[in-house]
């Protein structure tokens, strides 16, 4: 180290900065060094952003792979009161008149008789509370629940909600105050009137065979409300049964909330499954709800922009890259020339064809430049796309083809996990590379560091050695003229 070493250049008047200027002519290895590892760390920074925009691109594409992301459809109802409605990406456009003759009711029982007080005992000998129940499954199940005479009627409701169903989801027990004394009250968690047979008959109810054994605190348990179905009058075709109020089997893609009777149903001569109660009867002319279903084109446009907008994403960020950080890298190219293949190359119709009638997204009017690579709207192709054919647009992007020949977003799907894999993709593999140039050149800029400064030292030395002479020597010289001049003034 030169610690306090300098060099003046005052005895020798060789200019002060001589070491500097001699060490600045040295630089040049070093600062190429700088200027390639800078040049790589700005190239891996910009193949960071694409991975982050491939990225991006990738989970859009497999959003794109479910039905559900197209074929959106708006769904109204003229009477949300009474029916409410929803509609999936398999609902079919059209409108319909539905009448709600009857809602779905849940079977109910209550105890004949019960206790004073919820703290009382059951008493006696205790015993068992059997039943059969018949859930979502369609077999019936019994179910045995024991209790013990010092149980109290909380006791039993608690061990009877505690019960395991395998068939069905049960029903719940409960308690009610009938101003005289506490009952045990049942319902079931399905609602409906059971199994219905094929020609519109039930042919047992979701909870039958209720009895108590060896006690007869309970001696009976009455049914005071029936399952029964739904029933509805759909498009003028009567006689339409739901088990639940929640209906989604009778118009495809769609479900049907029931909330209320039609307005103008009156109670009348009992229905298919009819139960105690005029609520539950039929009788008399419902108002007619319509139930409008369209195909959302806003929504599926929004849907293609998403796509779009994300591969010219892609697409901009190489091209305006390419006279830059890209220069040169044939991996940026390939990764342009097979997202194109992928958005070019017609979608398989699973038995070696292509789909009919569109294949390629060309045909729905998003064209590739052929120039800049980018996909853009030809709106009055895709608007004829979508008023001929909504639903076929969806099968381009998501089906699987049997002989390899996937949508378009699956194959962009499985194009970009291979590009970005964080073990073995292509471009995990290109940023590895330039992390080694970057950590190459660093090293070698270490050991020119290390050089320079060494020559520094040794220059410093040397031209502070040869002031150290010189101011000797001119010394020397000063003492032998002013000897000389002593002895000639002698």
């Amino acid at each position: 180290m030169l610690g306090s070493v300098t060099f003046g250049g005052l005895a020798s008047g060789l200019p002060t900065d001589l070491v500097d200027q001699l060490m600045s002519a040295q630089q040049t290895r070093k600062k190429t060094l700088e200027r390639d590892r800078d040049y790589f760390t700005k190239q891996l920074s910009t193949y960071d952003t694409l991975v982050s925009k491939l990225k991006s691109f990738q989970s859009t594409v497999e959003d794109l792979q479910s039905a559900s992301s197209f074929s959106p459809h708006t769904a109204s109802s003229s009477d949300t009161t009474r029916i409410s409605i929803s509609s999936d990406s398999t609902a079919v456009e059209g409108n319909h008149s539905v009448e709600v003759q009857r809602l779905a009711t849940n079977a109910t029982f209550v105890a004949d008789t019960g206790t004073a007080a919820l703290t009382d005992t059951l008493g006696q000998a205790g015993g068992t509370f059997d039943f059969s129940y018949i859930g979502s499954g369609g077999t019936p199940e019994a179910i045995s629940v024991a209790f013990n005479s010092t149980d109290t009627l909380s006791d039993l409701v608690s061990k009877i909600n505690s019960a395991a169903f395998t068939s069905g989801s049960g029903f719940s027990a409960g308690v009610m105050y009938d101003g005289s004394q506490y009952r045990l009250t049942l319902t079931a968690k399905d609602a409906g009137a059971g199994v219905r047979a094929a020609d519109g008959t039930t042919t047992t109810s979701r909870i039958s065979a209720v009895s108590f054994s060896a006690n007869d605190a309970f001696a009976s348990i009455t049914q005071t409300r029936a399952g029964v179905d739904a029933q509805m009058k759909v498009d003028g075709v009567s006689n339409i049964y739901s088990s639940s109020n929640s209906v989604n089997n009778v118009l495809t893609g769609v479900t049907m909330s029931l909330g209320q009777v039609s307005s103008g149903v009156v109670p009348g001569g009992a229905g298919v499954g009819a139960a105690t109660g005029s609520d539950n009867q039929l009788g008399g002319t419902g108002t007619d709800i319509m139930i409008s279903i369209s195909n959302d084109s806003t929504t599926l446009k929004t849907t293609l922009d998403s796509f779009v907008t994300a591969y010219n994403d892609v697409i901009n960020f190489i091209s305006g890259q390419k006279e830059q950080y890209f220069s040169g890298e044939s991996l940026t190219r390939s990764i342009v020339s097979q997202m194109r293949s992928v958005i070019n190359t017609p979608t398989g119709d699973g038995s070696g064809g292509t789909l009919t009638p569109y294949s390629t997204l060309a045909e729905i009017g998003l064209r590739t430049d052929q120039k800049l690579g980018t996909i853009s709207f030809d709106s009055t192709k895709l608007d004829a796309a979508i008023s001929s054919n909504f639903k076929a647009i969806s099968s381009i992007f998501t089906t699987t083809d049997a002989t390899g020949n996937d949508g378009v977003a699956h194959r962009m799907a499985d194009l970009l996990s291979g590009i970005t894999d964080s073990t073995d993709g292509s471009v995990t593999a290109r940023q590895d590379g330039l992390q080694n140039r970057i950590d190459s050149q660093q090293e070698r800029i270490d050991k020119e560091t290390i050089r320079l400064d060494a020559e520094k030292e040794r220059l410093t030395l040397k031209f502070a050695t040869l002031e150290r002479l010189i101011t000797q020597m001119k010394g020397s010289s000063g003492s032998l003229e002013s000897t000389l001049s002593s002895l000639n003034s002698k």
